[in-house]
C-alpha cells in the first residue's frame, strides 16, 4: 500500500475530514449571519427592525437547512452545496460568496467517496 493509503486509513485523518466541512459550514453561515446584524440602529422602529432582522436572516436559514441535510448524507449535501455556490456566483456575480460554499461541498464529498472508502476497507 502506498503511503498516502495508509495515511487516509488513520482515523485521526478520517474525523478531521469528517468534522472539517461541518464546521466550515458553520462558520460560514456565521460571516453570512453577521450581517443581518446592519438592520439595528438603522431607526426602522421595532416591527421594521424585526422584518428587516427576519428578511436578513434567511440566506442563513437556508444555509442551516443545507449543513442539516449535509451533516445526514454526506453526498447531497456536498452536491448542494455545489450547486448554491454557482447559484450565488451568478445571481450575486461574487466569488467571494461562492468558492467557500465550493469548498465545502467538495470536502463533503471528497469525505464521502474517498475516507469512507478506506473506512470500509478498514473494516474488511
Amino acid at each position: 500500500m502506498s503511503r498516502l493509503t495508509n495515511f487516509l486509513k488513520t482515523e485521526e485523518v478520517q474525523g478531521f475530514f469528517k468534522w472539517l466541512p461541518r464546521i466550515l459550514a458553520i462558520l460560514f453561515i456565521l460571516f453570512i449571519q453577521m450581517f443581518a446584524l446592519d438592520v439595528f440602529g438603522q431607526g426602522y422602529g421595532f416591527w421594521g427592525t424585526v422584518i428587516a432582522f427576519t428578511i436578513h436572516t434567511i440566506p442563513s436559514a437556508v444555509l442551516l437547512v443545507m449543513l442539516i441535510v449535509s451533516w445526514k448524507f454526506d453526498i447531497v449535501g456536498g452536491w448542494i452545496h455545489i450547486i448554491v455556490s454557482l447559484i450565488f456566483m451568478a445571481f450575486f456575480c461574487s466569488v467571494l460568496l461562492g468558492l467557500p460554499l465550493a469548498l465545502i461541498g467538495l470536502l463533503f464529498l471528497f469525505y464521502e467517496y474517498v475516507i469512507k472508502k478506506y473506512e470500509k476497507k478498514k473494516l474488511d
